[in-house]
């Protein structure tokens, strides 16, 4: 376990090194740029104010799950892919390490990225929600974060499996 969890400590810092902060920051633009018709228009009735703040801020959690997952199909796909072109497979595999061992660390560090990422877009979004006075329906947030989850688990780790036998 403790190759394993190395292994996904690595893919991890791996992912920060590469620069995928950047996705962050412009995710967060474009979660303030969904959110803007909410902010700068007044429609003069209260209850279509609120209607559309909602819609606003439902919109930019949805968007945002969408592109984590999306995210965790792109770096599973390239997980094996770069490691081949960086030749640094050859110096992981000269290790006493099993190739499950190697797969399931990869596909846990992409997990903890993604579902980082995730718990991130739902501060962005309780911020934008503060702002905006508007309310979550915790029940169905609950769900909805459940079922990103499971589809980042489950897309990943098919990108992953495919990501080693394909290029």
């Amino acid at each position: 376990m403790e190759r394993i969890l190395l292994i996904a400590r690595n893919v991890f810092r791996g992912i920060l090194h590469r620069r995928i902060l950047y996705l962050w920051i412009a995710a967060i633009g474009l979660l303030i740029l969904r959110s803007l018709p909410a902010i700068f228009f007044n429609f003069g009735n209260e209850s279509l104010q609120t209607v559309i703040r909602q819609r606003a801020v439902s919109g930019a959690v949805d968007t945002w799950s969408t592109l984590c997952i999306a995210l965790a199909i792109f770096m599973g796909a390239s997980a094996i892919g770069s490691e081949i072109s960086s030749k640094t497979i050859v110096s992981v595999f000269a290790r006493p390490i099993r190739r499950w061992e190697f797969l399931l660390g990869k596909w846990i560090g992409i997990q903890a990225y993604a579902i980082l990422s995730v718990l991130l877009g739902l501060l962005a979004s309780s911020a934008v929600a503060a702002y905006l006075d508007a309310e979550f329906e915790y029940k169905i947030l609950g769900v909805s974060l459940a079922q990103t989850a499971v589809a980042i688990a489950l897309y990943s780790g098919i990108a992953i499996a495919l990501s080693t036998v394909a290029g």
